[in-house]
C-alpha cells in the first residue's frame, strides 16, 4: 500500500515538472516567434519607410490624392446641382399645384440618392449578361477575369453575332 502511495506522489510530482518544463517551452518558443515576426515587422517599415522612390508608395500617394480631387469634386458638383435643383423647383411650384409637380420635385431633389442604387443593380445585371454571353464562369468583380477562362467564348460570341 505505501509502495503505491509513494508512485502515485512520484507520478504526481513528476506530471507537475513536465507540466512546469512544458509551460516554460511553450512560453519560450511564443516569445521566440515573437521576437522573428516584430524583426521581421521592423525590417519591413525601415524598407519602406526609408524607399521614398518605391513604386507602390508613389502609387499609393497617387491614389490618395485622386481620391481628395475627386471627393471634392463630387462635393461641389453635389451642391451645385442641389441648388440647381431647389432654384427649379421653386420655380416650377409656383405656378398652380398638382400632385404631378410634387411627385417631379420629389424626384429631382431626391436623384442623388436613388442614382446610385440603380447604377448598380443595372452594373450587376450588364456584366451577368456580358459574362453569361462570353462564357465566363467566374468574374472575381475587379474587372480582371480574362477571356482565356471563357474556353474561346469571344469566338462563340463572334459566330452567334
Amino acid at each position: 500500500m505505501v509502495d503505491i502511495q509513494n508512485a502515485l506522489k512520484q507520478l504526481a510530482v513528476d506530471r507537475d515538472t513536465n507540466l512546469a518544463q512544458y509551460q516554460k517551452q511553450l512560453i519560450n518558443t511564443y516569445q521566440s516567434l515573437y521576437s522573428k515576426v516584430e524583426a521581421e515587422n521592423d525590417f519591413l517599415k525601415q524598407k519602406y519607410a526609408n524607399d521614398s522612390s518605391s513604386a507602390s508608395l508613389q502609387n499609393s500617394k497617387y491614389v490618395d490624392q485622386s481620391r481628395t480631387t475627386l471627393r471634392q469634386i463630387n462635393t461641389a458638383l453635389f451642391w451645385i446641382y442641389l441648388v440647381l435643383a431647389l432654384v427649379f423647383s421653386g420655380l416650377l411650384i409656383r405656378r398652380p399645384l398638382s400632385i404631378f409637380k410634387i411627385l417631379l420635385v420629389g424626384i429631382l431633389i431626391g436623384f442623388p440618392f436613388y442614382i446610385y442604387l440603380i447604377e448598380k443593380y443595372l452594373y450587376i445585371a450588364m456584366m451577368y449578361i456580358y459574362s453569361l454571353l462570353l462564357s465566363i464562369t467566374y468574374d472575381s468583380g475587379y474587372g480582371n477575369t480574362l477571356i482565356e477562362y471563357s474556353d474561346r467564348g469571344f469566338e462563340r460570341l463572334k459566330h452567334a453575332l
